[in-house]
């Protein structure tokens, strides 16, 4: 078995086994399913073959498997623990399915497994592939973001092209409504100050003086290596803010996936969503005209694939704050949404829920005991353990017919754990 070198050998911990793909080589591949079952076609109408490789590299943890150090930064200071950096494309394997094979470094457990199998049996289970015995052979690889170790040719969407998008400094461009942006030398107070290629919220801050704003701009040029950090203005009078999401095909057009609610903690990281599937199709108007610039400038740059699109919205006014082409941490609840409103269940919530003092099978009883007694339905998309051991953090969707017994379903796993 061949393997590809990483772009730096010495940093990355991430080997794909197979070849680079000749630029004169024609191949006949063999023809996937979709990616999605309720939203068919979504990576098949672009790619004869692929796998999805949704692993998030760290440029500032250098103990993380998936390092992008030297290229296509990502500005997650202070880093997270590996982990949790581990846990995340986990959470996605709950609604991919099994049409398009799904490239890990760890699996899910069994328990986690078997949980899904239960509870969400609309989707097949996904067809996981461990990365360190998958011969990838020339196929494409959909990432969540360009990886330094992954040859330009491998990557579904050109890696420079995809972390210009990234870029939070690109959103004026795009043509959409968006906060007033000014520069890191010419700026008023109060204002928002983020990175660049921040995650989750980390790396946005707001400065309410002028020596809160000088400190913030030297913090991220001296220890977050972001030399041009993104100064706006501070939206107020804020009514609602929305992550919408959809799918952006190489022809331009689009598939509505969903708008959440966001969750955002007092520090201004994002903590979840809140989804009401009765009011999806109300969101999808009201947001149309700000969304559509966007879809045609990702379009015009090359990118196909998830799309999530920060919005806050005012009395008369929406703004897009931040763009995130690939797939979002709500993602997962937004999929599984439509299938439990079928259920008679349109409210759902996902939060992460800390401090859990229950291994990962007395967890999985918990939620059935909860699920038996039938409010609700809990799903988890998984766990992590603190570095100590002592307890670990859950990801937790539930959904219910209303607002009140989605927040009963809260309380009841809370209490439980």
């Amino acid at each position: 078995m061949a393997y590809i070198p990483p772009f730096s050998r010495s940093h990355s911990r991430c080997v794909f086994s197979g070849r680079s793909k000749p630029s004169s080589e024609s191949q006949k591949l063999n023809p996937l399913k979709y990616i999605f079952k309720e939203t068919k076609s979504l990576f098949k109408k672009d790619l004869e073959d692929a796998y999805i490789f949704p692993e998030r590299p760290s440029s500032f943890n250098h103990d993380a498997k998936l390092v992008n150090d030297e290229r296509y930064l990502i500005h997650d200071y202070p880093p997270w623990p590996s982990k949790y950096i581990e846990q995340l494309p986990r959470e996605l394997c709950a609604t991919m399915g099994d049409d398009l094979p799904v490239l890990l470094r760890d699996p899910p457990s069994e328990e986690l497994k078997e949980h899904w199998s239960k509870v969400l049996s609309f989707f097949p289970a996904a067809d996981i592939r461990q990365l360190d015995e998958e011969d990838t052979g020339y196929k494409t690889i959909v990432t969540n973001y360009p990886l330094q170790s992954l040859p330009r040719e491998r990557h579904a969407v050109d890696p420079d092209a995809h972390h210009k998008v990234l870029c939070k400094s690109t959103i004026p461009e795009m043509g959409a409504s968006c906060p007033y942006h000014m520069s890191i030398h010419d700026y008023t107070i109060p204002c928002m100050i983020k990175v660049s290629h921040g995650i989750a919220g980390r790396g946005t801050f707001m400065a309410k003086t002028q020596e809160e704003a000088e400190a913030i701009i030297n913090t991220m040029q001296n220890e977050m290596q972001c030399n041009e950090p993104i100064v706006t203005e501070v939206i107020e009078g804020i009514t609602g803010n929305l992550c919408v999401q959809f799918h952006l095909f190489k022809s331009g057009e689009t598939h509505w996936i969903g708008a959440t609610q966001q969750v955002i903690g007092e520090d201004l990281e994002w903590e979840g969503g809140i989804v009401d599937w009765n009011e999806q199709e109300k969101l999808k108007k009201l947001v149309f005209k700000t969304v559509r610039p966007v879809k045609k400038y990702l379009h015009s740059k090359g990118y196909f694939g998830v799309v999530g699109v920060d919005i806050l919205t005012t009395k008369h006014e929406q703004y897009v704050i931040d763009l995130n082409p690939r797939f979002n941490g709500s993602s997962a609840l937004l999929l599984m949404a439509p299938h439990m409103a079928a259920k008679g269940y349109p409210v759902s919530k996902m939060l992460r829920i800390p401090d859990v003092r229950l291994s990962e099978k007395e967890l999985m009883r918990k939620i059935q005991k909860i699920n038996y007694e039938g409010e609700g339905v809990v799903v988890t998309l998984g766990s992590y353990e603190s570095q100590d051991g002592s307890s670990r953090q859950v990801t937790a969707c539930m959904y219910a017919r209303t607002d009140k017994e989605v927040q009963h379903l809260h309380e009841q796993l809370t209490t439980a754990c």
